[in-house]
């Protein structure tokens, strides 16, 4: 693949199909096109990178090799998150942050808040309710605004799923060090709170709905027990039940 009839059969073909080499002004190109139009709407490294070898398709570009286009992938999305997480932590006021920080602080649970409230609930009790609230409580109590930009539900679904997935020590270590991975900090941990709260008032609503229907359905147990227990106390009951006029 490196000798000159290889290279000048390529040559040959690029010609005949109205194709061109790669320049890095292509790849700026390209990395602008990733950012603005492809990185908003789609998180999945695979789906950019197809994104990617589309453009080269469309604007009748060789595409590059894949490490190369993979370096470009990456770098685009990495320019679209710094930007997406600095305006989301810019949004974000002092004492917010503040309240951010502290989910990642261990206290005298021995457990930091925050793994608290990726715990899902256990079975349908009034504790359980109560514990459910509690953790509704921390996420008010964080003062989040309402979100600064307009996401996809598939979009603020999946930062949510790298919050959630990565230990309180590891977004400790996401400091001040490098502007984007502070800003990454704090925009991560609100995207995850703006959507468990959701899912923490969801799963309340479902709480309530299965101890209602718990009691409904000991209550109709009760009542018919006690009615089999006042059938048996009538004397002749079998006679007076299937007598006929």
């Amino acid at each position: 693949w490196g000798g000159r009839s290889t290279r000048r059969h390529r040559a040959d073909i690029r010609s005949h199909l109205g194709f061109r080499k790669p320049t890095v002004n292509d790849a700026e190109r390209l990395k602008h096109y990733l950012v603005e139009k492809v990185a908003p709407l789609e998180t999945s490294r695979a789906a950019i990178s197809e994104a990617a070898f589309s453009w080269h398709r469309k604007q009748q570009i060789e595409p590059p090799t894949a490490a190369r286009l993979d370096r470009t992938v990456a770098s685009a999305l990495r320019e679209h998150e710094s930007g997406f997480f600095g305006r989301i932590s810019q949004s974000l006021s002092n004492e917010c942050k503040a309240a951010l920080d502290g989910l990642l602080d261990v206290r005298d649970e021995k457990v930091a808040p925050l793994t608290m409230l990726k715990a899902d609930p256990a079975r349908p009790s009034l504790e359980v309710v109560r514990h459910e609230v509690e953790k509704l409580a921390i996420v008010d109590d964080l003062g989040l605004p309402p979100l600064p930009v307009a996401m996809r539900p598939k979009t603020l679904d999946h930062y949510r799923q790298r919050a959630a997935t990565e230990p309180p020590s590891k977004l400790k270590e996401l400091t001040n060090a490098s502007r984007y991975a502070f800003a990454s900090r704090y925009a991560l941990l609100a995207m995850y709170c703006w959507v468990r709260r959701r899912e923490i008032v969801d799963g309340l609503v479902e709480l309530l709905l299965r101890i209602v229907h718990g009691i409904s359905s000991r209550a109709e147990r009760k009542v018919i027990k006690e009615l089999v227990r006042d059938i048996r106390k009538v004397r002749g009951k079998t006679t007076l039940l299937i007598s006929r006029p």
